[in-house]
């Protein structure tokens, strides 16, 4: 063994066998996911914010599992990595509502990526909880998301709701499925701005649902071999849910609750996240040091 082996002094805490005694009950379900059309899904979009590659990255682990689902079932998928892309930000200046409507003052990728998103049958937005919401660049494309939408005011005339008019209506109806990691275990406290805000977006914009939401609880210990169990576990949950959207129009809530039950309590979850980041305090690089998936 090679380096500093104070780590064997914690091995102990790290592998707590009581740990496998643990039952941690499924987050209860809090909302009414939009059901679709059978087999109306087969041009799937997906547009991913996150940093990291495919070695590494949590939120895209799920999302290659869920689109070789909808793949094997029959549906069409599209991928855009949003930070390999130049996207200006939004200046706020509504020209795309007033002098211009429905383009944009800035002529950059973001005119075939709307027309991408807008044409999808499905869009999946995937990116990683940085400061309990979305990344930046992913943002960003959300705000340069502002023209396909119409600048009146469309009233729900049961609820009193207030949505934006779609400017496609003639596209139809399309799903909306969100991934996200995090390091931390819980949902709740954690997960509510990202939540918020897309939840918000389909719930304002005419024409677009929420069929799902995926969000995986201490990711970062999902690639340790310990919890090779739970890694298939979600692995299997996010392919079965790519089959049964496109062959059934939904998403059972079963899949979403397997990927955020963190499996382990927020007491193990601090023993062994505390001892990681202390292997690693001054002395390695947490890239180089981490298990890839």
């Amino acid at each position: 063994m090679d380096g500093d082996a104070s780590v064997m002094l914690n091995f102990d805490k790290l592998f707590d066998l009581s740990a496998k005694h643990e039952t941690i009950q499924d987050r209860p379900q809090d909302y009414n996911y939009k059901t679709l059309t059978s087999k109306k899904i087969k041009n799937i979009v997906v547009f991913d914010g996150g940093a990291r590659n495919k070695k590494l990255s949590k939120t895209t682990l799920m999302v290659d599992k869920f689109i070789e689902g909808a793949s094997s079932a029959g549906a069409n998928v599209e991928e855009f990595k949003l930070s390999k892309l130049n996207i200006h930000h939004c200046d706020g200046c509504y020209m795309c509502w007033t002098k211009i409507p429905g383009q944009c003052v800035h002529k950059d990728i973001m005119t075939e990526l709307r027309e991408k998103y807008r044409g999808a049958d499905l869009v999946v937005f995937a990116s990683p909880l940085y400061i309990f919401n979305v990344t930046g660049v992913m943002k960003t494309f959300m705000d340069r998301l502002l023209p396909i939408l119409k600048p009146y005011m469309l009233l729900d005339e049961k609820d009193g709701h207030i949505s934006h008019p779609d400017r496609y209506p003639e596209l139809g109806e399309q799903g909306v499925v969100v991934f996200s990691a995090s390091g931390f275990p819980d949902v709740d406290n954690n997960f509510d701005g990202l939540k918020g805000m897309y939840r918000a977006w389909t719930s304002h914009s005419q024409n677009s649902y929420l069929m799902g939401e995926f969000f995986l609880t201490a990711a970062e210990m999902l690639p340790q071999p310990v919890y090779k169990n739970r890694k298939d576990k979600v692995e299997k949950a996010c392919f079965d849910a790519g089959v049964q959207v496109v062959n059934e129009g939904k998403i059972d809530y079963k899949y979403m609750s397997a990927v955020s039950n963190p499996i382990v309590s927020n007491k193990t979850f601090q023993n062994q996240a505390d001892n990681f980041w202390a292997s690693l305090d001054g002395k390695k690089s947490y890239i180089k040091e981490i298990v890839k998936l």
